[in-house]
């Protein structure tokens, strides 16, 4: 939910409150790289998505981060925003999509990011839970800072763990079609049905 604009004035005006040391404590806790694990089967979707579009699933046995400069940050931002207005409809697994599913919106901005010169291992692809129980879809971007989120219900880019999701999966640069845990890993009721789950993502 985007904050009021009398908010948003409000937040302009008041003094910078430190973080009290609980806060800074538990922030400090959370790292800013996803905790990888084991390996993982692709969502199915995503295998027929690499076979229509070899290209976008190339593996890359350089791994690189994308330094989060001011230039950067401002390019992540305006593809963000940019993707998040100019979707809508309903439209699944496509990179250059014109309607707004998960899929869509996350693919469009690792398409585009590509296009504009950014290294393939740094743009991944991660499943995550919502907190109503919704599977959703949504591009990471490695960075020299940390795990940054592209997310099409957010309006701006964030860091992964400021986000309320279980984190489930992501893809791999090394093997595009062979994704890892992020762990802790979430089983529980319905993870055996989250291919069927992604395909009404929000």
């Amino acid at each position: 939910m985007r904050p009021s604009r009398l908010l948003l004035l409000t937040l302009c005006v008041v003094a910078i409150v430190p973080m009290s040391p609980s806060a800074a404590l538990e922030r400090a806790s959370k790292p800013a790289y996803m905790p990888l694990g084991h390996a993982l089967v692709a969502p199915i979707s995503f295998y027929k998505f690499c076979e229509r579009k070899p290209e976008r699933c190339a593996p890359s046995q350089e791994v690189r981060q994308i330094p989060l400069n001011s230039e950067n940050r401002q390019k992540l931002e305006e593809v963000q925003r940019g993707v998040n207005r100019s979707l809508s409809g309903l439209e699944r697994w496509n990179d250059d999509a014109t309607r707004n599913d998960c899929t869509d919106y996350a693919l469009t901005k690792r398409s585009r990011l590509l296009d504009m010169g950014y290294p393939p291992s740094a743009l991944l692809i991660a499943v995550a839970y919502v907190p109503s129980g919704e599977a959703h879809l949504l591009l990471v971007v490695v960075t020299d800072q940390g795990d940054f989120v592209l997310d099409n219900l957010r309006g701006t880019v964030v860091r992964w763990d400021q986000l309320p999701y279980r984190w489930v999966m992501r893809s791999t640069p090394q093997a595009p079609k062979t994704w890892q845990a992020i762990l802790p890993l979430i089983t529980g009721p319905g993870f055996e049905k989250y291919e069927s789950s992604i395909a009404v993502c929000r």
